[in-house]
């Protein structure tokens, strides 16, 4: 009040005086209600953003194992991507490890769909623990992984064999979980397929085609008698 009667002559009247105080007072009130509507915004705007990233997060996930799904190998492995290795922008050639259950269906079959669900976890978290920071692990299929390995075809090699000795440590975990009902531990066993193909073998166009090759050799892997690596060279020996 003394700081308004200092800014206006003696001769204002007092009912201005009241009209501007009233005036800043709800000058001050909007301020304050816009303060409030823009805050209310701001957090309106940081739950949309948490509900974006959530929902890209369980578009991209497995749900049961929680390693990248079909959709996300696909943006990872993307033809883009897959060029710069066939272009010289990267140093080390892509390596694809498809991997194929062998005896899955009958733990379904035998000890439930639950059981089988613990079989997968295992397999999923075996594999992250035998790869690289570097490396992905996803689930593309029911039974069905792949590793996207960046690297030299020998390390690539190298790595399948771990990923073999892995799943056959996970299939033991999820085993003992049941052995009431599995008898033996053959009944209870899975083991893997695991064919291999590199981005330096051919004159590939696609992703695809080197997915392709990857899956025609863990076939290949199953064909002749499962729980075996094929490669670029054990095809070529079978082949002769």
């Amino acid at each position: 009040m003394e700081q308004l009667t200092k800014l206006f002559p003696e001769s204002e009247s007092p009912d201005r005086v009241s009209e501007l105080e009233a005036y800043l007072v709800q000058v001050e009130a909007e301020k304050q209600d816009l303060i409030r509507q823009i805050a209310e915004l701001k957090q309106q705007l940081d739950q949309s953003h948490l509900q974006v990233v959530e929902l890209t997060k369980v578009a991209a996930e497995d749900p049961l194992t929680g390693i990248p799904n079909r959709r996300e190998f696909d943006e990872l492995v993307s033809d883009q991507r897959f060029q710069s290795y066939k272009n010289g922008e990267r140093r080390e050639p892509l390596s694809l490890i498809a991997i194929d259950l062998d005896g899955f269906k009958a733990i379904n079959d035998t000890a439930g769909h639950g059981a089988g669900d613990e079989y997968l976890k295992a397999v999923a978290e075996h594999i992250k623990g035998v790869v690289r920071e570097t490396d992905t692990v996803a689930r593309v299929g029911g039974d069905e992984f792949v590793v996207v390995f960046e690297g030299a075809q020998s390390e690539a090699e190298s790595l399948t064999n771990r990923i073999s000795a892995a799943i056959n440590q996970a299939s033991e975990v999820a085993r003992k979980k049941y052995q009431d009902v599995f008898i033996t531990a053959e009944a209870g066993s899975v083991t893997a397929s695991i064919g291999v193909a590199t981005s330096d073998e051919k004159d590939f166009t696609t992703a695809k085609e080197l997915l392709n090759l990857a899956d025609e050799r863990a076939r290949l892997a199953k064909a002749v008698g499962k729980n075996a690596v094929i490669t670029k060279q054990t095809a070529e020996d079978l082949n002769q």
